[in-house]
This record gives C-alpha cells, sequence and structure tokens, in this order.
C-alpha cells in the first residue's frame, strides 16, 4: 500500500544449514522463535520460548538449545537448556519453560522489556543465535468494561495510523529511528494506543511500541 519502492528494512541472512528459522511464514513457510508469559502475578511468571529449528545438513545432529532471560539492564534472570536430535532435511520446535520471580509487569506507563538471547549450539559450539523480545503483561477483555491491563483498567486512546506513514521529504521510506520519533509524538500527545490501517505494523514499529508502552 506505500505505492512502490523499497519502504522497509532488507536484509539477507546466510545461516548454517542448522539454523533457527525465520518469522516469514508467507515467503518460507517458516515461523521464528516466540516468547510469552502465563501465570502471571506480581510474585512469579511463567515463561515459554518456542524455538523453531531446521536441519539442512545431510546427517541427522545432536544440538542443543540455550536460552537466557535478561532484564532491561543485560543481567541474566533465568536460564533454559533442551537438548534433541534432529534428522537430516527435517526441522522440529524446542519447546522451553521456566517460572521468573518477581517479574517486572509491562503496562503503558511502565513499558518494562526483557529480552531472550537464543543459541543453537554442537558440540559446545555455537551454530547460530537470536534474541526475542518480551513483555509480561497479563491482558483481560471484558464486554462491559474494556481492556484491563495486570489487573487494572485500561482506557485506550490514540490515533490509526496509514500505512503510507509518510514525513516530507521521505515519502513512506523511513529510517527506524523516525518510525520510533512518530510514535514518541503519539505518546507525547497523550495516546497509549496505535492501530496501523491496512497492513500490520514493521519490525521497527513494533518494537517502538513495545519500548514506548503503545498498544
Amino acid at each position: 500500500p506505500a505505492h512502490g519502492g523499497i519502504y522497509r528494512n532488507v536484509r539477507l541472512i546466510v545461516t548454517d544449514p542448522l539454523h533457527i528459522t525465520l518469522p516469514l511464514y508467507s515467503f518460507l513457510q517458516t515461523e521464528g522463535p516466540y516468547a510469552y508469559a502465563t501465570d502471571i502475578t506480581e510474585k512469579s511468571a511463567q515463561v515459554s520460548l518456542t524455538v523453531p529449528v531446521r536441519n539442512e545438513h545431510p546427517r541427522a545432529v545432536n544440538l542443543s538449545v540455550e536460552a537466557t532471560v535478561r532484564d532491561a539492564r543485560g543481567e541474566p534472570v533465568l536460564t533454559f537448556v533442551e537438548t534433541k536430535s534432529i534428522p537430516a532435511g527435517s526441522a522440529l520446535s524446542f519447546s522451553l519453560t521456566g517460572r521468573l520471580a518477581s517479574p517486572h509487569l509491562w503496562e503503558p506507563a511502565y513499558p518494562y522489556m526483557y529480552s531472550i538471547a537464543v543459541e543453537l549450539r554442537v558440540d559446545g559450539q555455537r551454530v547460530d543465535d537470536t534474541s526475542v523480545p518480551l513483555g509480561i503483561r497479563a491482558i483481560r477483555w471484558d464486554p462491559n468494561a474494556g481492556l484491563f491491563v495486570n489487573g487494572a483498567h485500561v482506557k485506550l486512546h490514540g490515533w490509526g495510523q496509514k500505512a503510507t506513514n509518510e514525513w516530507p521529504g521521505l515519502g513512506a521510506a523511513l529510517p527506524d529511528w523516525l518510525q520510533a520519533f512518530t510514535l514518541q509524538l503519539m505518546k507525547d500527545g497523550g495516546g497509549n494506543f496505535v492501530r496501523w490501517g491496512h497492513v500490520p505494523g514493521g519490525p521497527a514499529q513494533i518494537s517502538a511500541g513495545d519500548q514506548l508502552g503503545l498498544i
């Protein structure tokens, strides 16, 4: 809908034949890693991580997935390890889970973000890695009262952002920092919510929304 041209980041990603798949289902028919939290209270949260892995070697491979949850300062607060064997030319998902004590809960007024560093290792050697963002928040919708975040009622107020998303002189080809600046203007204007029209928000927009506290 941005009327042609390259208007989001383009990357060439070269991987080992054994690798974590990318979240590009429409093109590669693959799903990337995903993290989420359940059973959330002020005392603890159950953190779960799904890591899809593909083995394009002509042989089976024994590997381990090692994941470290880090707080906003980069300090490790939880670790996971799982080991499996993947046959040649196949794919499978690793499912890791653990309980995080005293979690910082994400909300629009306090957009606290964790990150999860994920590594694939074979014989102790790292062959692939990635990072997954994680905001821990309990969401509940009530048909009469509306939205609740971590048990507190939240009134949504914000803007609809069209897919063209243009700035003078640049058109729709905005660098990541300007995507964040656009959303910061909404935050500064008192908003806590953004709706993208016609297409999903891009990765830079989603990340900026997480960091700024925009739903």
